[in-house]
C-alpha cells in the first residue's frame, strides 16, 4: 500500500478503502451510487462521527466522494459531502467540519 501513497496522500480506491479499516456496506441510504464504504472514527469516550466513501458510476464516468454523518448540537443530524483527491484529505477535511459545527458525540 505504501507504495501508491503519493505527495497528497493514498489515492481513494476500494482496496485502499479497506487498507484504511473501512468496511463495505450496502446501499440502503445510498441506493443510487456503486458501493459504500464506512468508518466509524472513535475516541476514549465514544462515537465522534461516520465517514462515507460512496463509489459512482454513470456510463465510463467514475467518481468518489465521502460524506460526513454527526449529530449536532440541536438535536439533529448533520450530513456534509466534500470530494478530495485522498483519503488522508479527505479525513482531515471531514475531522475540521466535525470540529467547526461543534457537534457531539453519538454516544453522549
Amino acid at each position: 500500500m505504501t507504495s501508491q501513497i503519493t505527495s497528497i496522500g493514498t489515492p481513494i480506491t476500494k482496496e485502499a478503502l479497506l487498507w484504511f479499516d473501512y468496511k463495505k456496506i450496502p446501499n440502503v441510504v445510498f441506493d443510487k451510487c456503486e458501493a459504500t464504504y464506512q468508518k466509524r472514527v472513535r475516541d476514549d469516550a465514544g462515537t465522534l462521527y461516520f465517514i462515507n466513501f460512496r463509489y459512482w458510476k454513470h456510463n465510463e464516468h467514475e467518481s468518489w466522494d465521502a460524506q460526513l454523518c454527526c449529530d449536532s448540537d440541536s438535536d439533529g443530524y448533520l450530513w456534509a459531502t466534500v470530494k478530495e483527491p485522498s483519503i488522508e484529505q479527505t479525513q482531515a477535511r471531514i475531522r475540521s467540519l466535525w470540529e467547526a459545527a461543534g457537534s457531539k458525540r453519538y454516544d453522549d
